[in-house]
């Protein structure tokens, strides 16, 4: 399962899609970015609680950080939850359909990474 796969289906609005994907690749992984990408799905859908609940976990990791948690953690997790939070304090979004043929998924390859 490809965490960058799910990244793009959130950034081009198929967030039920995205939302399918980041829960699958976080019952084998917790990263704290997937936890973001998750918070922000489902605000945009509407699903608070869900929201909630990632955006509360994502937090928590946060502030067990040590001078021992790896600097590539804090700078890819930290940039996320700045976006989160200010997601999270919006509105949910009105969600629209893919409009043109670049807002369909590249080709999946065999081991889920996606193709370019």
């Amino acid at each position: 399962m490809s965490v960058a796969y799910a990244a793009w289906l959130y950034r081009v609005d198929r967030l039920e899609e995205a939302v399918t994907w980041l829960e699958k690749i976080t019952e084998q992984d917790h990263e704290g970015f997937t936890l973001c990408f998750l918070a922000m799905a489902h605000h945009r859908l509407g699903h608070e609680e869900d929201a909630l609940r990632h955006a509360t976990e994502i937090r928590r990791r946060k502030a067990a950080w040590t001078e021992f948690t790896p600097w590539f953690e804090r700078i890819r997790s930290g940039g996320l939850i700045a976006e989160m939070d200010a997601v999270l304090a919006g509105p949910p979004d009105v969600i629209r359909e893919p409009e043109t043929e670049a807002d369909e998924p590249p080709p999946i390859r065999q081991d889920g990474a996606a193709s370019t």
